[in-house]
């Protein structure tokens, strides 16, 4: 009896260890992050749509974005009565391309405040400017990441990208100093602008 018992509970571990391998195959390493760590909706959890404030406190919209710029990005994942904003996980979130800034110890740049004012309190995070992968021409922004619990959450923004590209100014003339004749020699082009001060 003794071996067979333990025959049967060999081959449940196998087949438990074989179920895990398989589902790790098909979600990445962790539950709703791909192989390469981007989010992926896991089969049944779709990706979490959340509602998002850029440069939370500015009226302007769509937000304004300069490519040029440094420093930290301010952006809020709002909170509501379905979605706890707190649940986030502030390391896990990227918003097009750049990451959350990070201070000693490898703490996540970001705090809880209610940034809109409606009685559910927000998540700000603050991104690195420099990282950001928009082109000069985007009109949205979007955020990607994850809740404690590992469920894959997105949000997106109207942005607007400042300065506008385009071609430069031309350049301006260069006036010609010139001192009026005092042997009445014949005076230049009246191309030229004349100072007789």
């Amino acid at each position: 009896m003794k071996k067979i018992s333990c025959s049967l509970i060999g081959i449940g571990l196998a087949a438990a260890l074989a179920m895990i391998i398989g589902c790790s195959d098909q979600a990445g390493t962790i539950p709703g992050i791909s192989a390469d760590g981007s989010v992926v909706k896991t089969a049944g959890h779709p990706a979490l749509s959340v509602e998002i404030m850029i440069k939370p406190g500015e009226e302007a919209d769509p937000a304004p974005i300069n490519l040029k710029a440094k420093g930290a990005l301010p952006l809020a994942v709002l909170g509501t009565a379905e979605f706890d904003a707190e649940t986030v996980d502030p390391l896990s979130a990227d918003f097009s391309g750049a990451s959350v800034l990070v201070r000693g110890r490898g703490k996540a740049l970001s705090s809880v405040k209610d940034v809109n004012e409606d009685g559910f309190p927000d998540l700000v995070l603050h991104f690195d400017m420099e990282s950001l992968d928009l082109a000069g021409d985007a009109i949205r922004a979007v955020l990607t990441g994850m809740t404690f619990d590992g469920r894959a959450i997105t949000g997106s923004a109207p942005v607007r990208i400042v300065p506008q590209k385009g071609p430069p100014p031309p350049p301006l003339p260069s006036p010609v100093l010139w001192n009026p004749p005092r042997n009445g020699s014949t005076p230049p082009s009246p191309l030229y602008r004349v100072w007789t001060g």
